[in-house]
């Protein structure tokens, strides 16, 4: 089967003007966390990327470790959060326990620390295989522009939720005229 070279493929547009450029990088994000998520669950036997991210993020989440707080960290919605947490409490890797106020926390279970000790050298080996292609420096300067496309992400999600209610609104007076 013909492997296709993404780089090449998007390089004519990437190589045109500003708008063009955009759109070649917002197409990137997408493609490479596709790449990513596809090699990434050939080696890990039981449990999903979305799932390991849930646990590292339980991980390194703040107290309480709350759906909530989870999901602002992930950056999905506390109904994914809950959905994935299920999926690993019914495998035995995190305890869905109630915290106060009416909170639904999250808690690593013995099997969750024993996988990561036991996937830790595979994983080392494929985010060396990943990011062993950069430099020192290009690995500092990946991280900041990475750290810098939050902030435009945030914008865009302002921009998203500002535009979602306005076409709300702009809905229910167009029900309303018709009544």
């Amino acid at each position: 089967m013909d492997q296709i070279n993404i780089s090449e493929t998007l390089s004519p547009l990437y190589n045109n003007d500003h708008e063009s450029r955009i759109k070649a990088l917002f197409i990137n994000i997408f493609i490479q966390q596709n790449r990513i998520q596809t090699a990434y669950e050939r080696i890990s036997a039981d449990i999903s990327t979305k799932q390991w991210l849930l646990i590292g993020m339980t991980v390194n989440c703040p107290e309480p470790k709350t759906l909530t707080r989870i999901g602002q960290l992930m950056g999905c919605s506390r109904q994914n959060v809950k959905q994935l947490a299920e999926a690993l409490a019914a495998k035995g890797y995190i305890k869905i326990v109630k915290g106060s106020s009416r909170c639904v926390c999250l808690e690593l279970t013995e099997k969750a620390n024993l996988y990561y000790d036991e996937i830790y050298n595979i994983r080392k080996e494929f985010l060396d295989k990943l990011y062993g292609v950069f430099t020192e420096d290009e690995l500092i300067t990946l991280y900041n522009m990475q750290a810098k496309l939050f902030e435009g992400i945030e914008l865009a999600e302002k921009y998203a939720f500002e535009q979602s209610g306005s076409r709300k609104q702009g809905s229910e007076k167009e029900l309303a005229g018709r009544s």
